[in-house]
């Protein structure tokens, strides 16, 4: 009986790291997540703020190529927004299998958790049953000697 108990205990342990794994890998994608959106909002803030200066920049005479430069960054802030976008698919499907592996470890945790309180009932029972039982032989002897 004592080896099942540490046995269990142990395996309660291991349940509990992999729920704590599992939630961290979690919190570390939604971190990854939100930086990502973030980038994507700063690069959109930028483009916008390219647009007010290209339009400032034009109000007076300017050569083609420094003209073009405006286009070149706008162009690369637009490829680094599309990145973003594919790096944020790529990360939300990997938020869903970090919250399904949380799903799956919660649920092992909770198997051993009522394995541990039903193996705890049974452990009172037995002790209940034990005490009955000496109760129950104490009383015939202090009956059976008065007879």
């Amino acid at each position: 009986m004592r080896k099942m108990k540490f046995r269990l205990e142990h395996v309660l342990r291991l349940r509990e790291f992999d729920e704590k794994k599992a939630k961290l890998e979690l919190g570390n994608v939604l971190g990854r997540i939100s930086a990502a959106n973030m980038e994507i909002e700063l690069a959109k803030n930028q483009i916008k703020d390219c647009d007010v200066e290209f339009n400032d920049f034009l109000s007076e005479t300017r050569k083609v190529q420094d003209i073009k430069i405006f286009s070149f960054i706008m162009d690369e802030l637009q490829i680094k927004i599309n990145k973003k976008k594919n790096d944020l698919i790529l990360l939300n499907k990997e938020f869903e299998e970090k919250k399904n592996n949380l799903r799956i470890a919660e649920g092992r945790l909770k198997v051993v958790e009522k394995l541990k309180e039903k193996q705890y009932e049974k452990f009172k029972k037995e002790i209940e049953k034990k005490y009955n039982s000496e109760v129950d032989d104490h009383t015939i002897m202090k009956y059976g000697e008065k007879s």
